[in-house]
């Protein structure tokens, strides 16, 4: 699956911050966040399709927005997902990842906001799935 549909402008990267810096140079003390974006997005996907009463699994097609509400604590997720025709309770999230579920013919396509909290830079402690809403996509 190609990232965003219908070609829409994607969010600058989290590594894009250049400008927002200016003249000045990033602190690099050595330390790497355990949990990188990829994480927090399929950590969020399962939380989404746990809640849901869906019975189809809803895989990700891209994250619209990324933002950092309190660094290394709290992050603010937008995600787009489609309806695949694999069942939810027969996904196993690791493969997902690898190679994801192509989505169903006429498939309802989601718009999510979520707020994800670290109890650690290694471990979630709480998601919490602010907006859900289903998109118009017409064929």
């Amino acid at each position: 699956m190609k990232c965003c549909v219908r070609g829409e402008a994607r969010a600058p990267a989290p590594n894009d911050d250049e400008e927002a810096f200016g003249s000045y140079q990033k602190c690099n003390d050595g330390y790497e966040p355990e949990l990188t974006s990829e994480d927090l997005k399929w950590a969020a996907v399962k939380e989404i399709n746990e809640q849901s009463r869906d019975l189809l699994f809803r895989a990700p097609v891209c994250v619209v927005r990324e933002e950092v509400l309190a660094p290394g604590l709290a992050y603010l997720l937008e995600l787009e997902l489609v309806q695949t025709d694999t069942l939810k309770r027969m996904v196993d999230y690791e493969k997902a990842r690898k190679k994801p579920c192509s989505p169903r013919k006429n498939a309802r396509w989601f718009h999510h906001t979520v707020e994800i909290w670290l109890k650690d830079p290694e471990h979630v402690a709480e998601i919490i799935v602010k907006q859900d809403y289903e998109l118009k996509y017409e064929p």
